[in-house]
């Protein structure tokens, strides 16, 4: 059901809000889900497992945008200097790396990821939790082999989907800087966003907070009137990140009170 979706959509943007960027609230939401949508765990792990596959295969294209653009649009700002320049280029490669492993895992060999996990669950403290991982582990793994029977189309429509919710997060940005700065260049603040938000999700705050705005300032601040940069920054955060958590804690706290009673 589309409210079902749309509850989940908005959970996982809380939990993406109250955990470090790096972490993205995935790991949290399928527990929700799970209770929210009465499937289990398995299933909702296979669902969250899709779509952070979508988001890391759109990463992955997103950064070889950035990188091919670099040779002919000044996407990362003088500013940064070559340090700044190399270490974000770095980074990219890098992530791009752990993508393309991400996906073969998880379409090719579902084995790979239930090593890891298996491997951070014979950590102490963890190791009680072992054996409800190892059920959880062997759903997935039957989901992915459903995945991959898929058509070509389910794969396209999911990814579709996903470069819609993206680009929306891309154009806030750019609407926010068109309405400080009219003469901006729509390609130049698009690419921008694109590099704040991949740069934000490394950083190890709750939501990204402090460090998304730093990039801001760094990245797209030079689009902008000086004097504009900061409450440029903050009605960003506050239309991208503190409305949805304000939303994901209604909904959260509606759906432990309804579980309660």
């Amino acid at each position: 059901k589309f409210s079902a979706a749309l509850r989940a959509q908005l959970a996982w943007d809380f939990f993406s809000c109250i955990t470090p960027s790096s972490i993205g609230g995935g790991p949290i939401v399928p527990a929700y889900i799970a209770k929210d949508s009465r499937v289990s765990l398995g299933d909702s792990s296979a669902i969250m497992l899709f779509a952070m596959l979508l988001d890391q295969i759109w990463f992955a294209c997103a950064i070889v945008v950035v990188l091919l653009s670099t040779t002919s649009i000044d996407v990362i700002p003088d500013s940064l200097g070559n340090i700044g320049m190399l270490t974000l280029i770095t980074y990219f490669l890098g992530y791009l790396a752990w993508i393309i492993i991400f996906a073969y895992g998880a379409l090719k060999k579902p084995e790979v990821l239930s090593w890891v996990v298996r491997r951070v669950f014979m950590l102490p403290g963890l190791r009680r939790f072992s054996s409800k991982a190892d059920s959880i582990l062997q759903d997935l793994q039957e989901r992915a082999t459903i995945l991959r029977s898929q058509r070509l189309a389910f794969f396209l429509n999911g990814f579709g989907l996903t470069l819609l919710a993206w680009a929306s997060r891309y154009a806030l940005v750019v609407l926010i800087v068109a309405a400080s700065a009219p003469e901006i260049d729509y390609i130049l603040a698009g690419l921008r966003s694109i590099v704040t938000m991949l740069g934000a999700l490394v950083v190890p705050t709750p939501g990204g907070a402090g460090g998304a705005e730093g990039l801001f300032a760094l990245l797209v601040g030079p689009l902008l009137p000086q004097a504009l940069v900061s409450p440029a920054a903050l009605i960003w955060r506050v239309l991208g990140y503190y409305v949805f958590l304000a939303a994901g804690a209604y909904l959260t706290l509606n759906s432990a009170l309804r579980n309660h009673k």
